[in-house]
């Protein structure tokens, strides 16, 4: 269901030309509302982040 939303929301994206205020209307809801959803499609398909260790790791000699 959430992949159905997120197509669906790009599409009319697409369709008014990226304007989100117009958007947010056409899908029926607040304009924050569809900045938070898009914020959060964003995260979801963002990698995890990196984390480094405190030591770095041995280089191997090539």
């Amino acid at each position: 269901l959430d992949e159905m939303e997120r197509r669906y929301i790009r599409h009319v994206l697409e369709l008014l030309r990226g304007n989100k205020t117009r958007a947010a209307r056409t899908l029926g809801i607040d304009r924050r509302s569809l900045y938070r959803r898009l914020e959060a499609f964003e995260q979801s398909a963002a990698p995890p982040a990196v984390t480094h260790d405190a030591a770095p790791a041995e280089q191997s000699e090539q």
